[in-house]
């Protein structure tokens, strides 16, 4: 709402150019994947537990950094101010470049 015409005009045109608007099944995506956030996170945190605790008992593995982890310096703190840990891991290998290539080449996704 405006009182210049000419502005009005030009922010409509930005508004529908840029995408600022959603168009109505972009709603609708937005409300249907949020009816399912909860259960996805809540997976997200379990897959996320299982990958770090895997990945900690790999002899290739240096450290792994995951708040869920007991050996996490702040795994106490987390504990108290969130109900789960996520899914991000970060992780150390041990070696050098060539190491990390082998790693890598060898990952499975299942």
């Amino acid at each position: 709402m405006l009182n210049d015409e000419e502005l009005f005009q030009r922010m409509k045109y930005l508004q529908n150019a840029v995408g600022a608007v959603p168009s109505p099944f972009d709603c609708f995506l937005v409300n249907r994947g949020l009816k399912t956030l909860a259960t996805r996170m809540k997976q997200h945190m379990e897959n996320g537990m299982k990958v770090a605790q895997y990945l900690s008992a790999n002899e290739r593995i240096l450290k792994v950094v995951y708040p869920g982890l007991k050996s996490h310096p702040q795994h106490e703190l987390y504990k108290k101010q969130m109900k789960g840990f996520g899914g991000m891991i970060s992780v150390y290998l041990k070696g050098g470049v060539e190491e990390a290539t082998v790693f890598m080449k060898t990952l499975q996704v299942i």
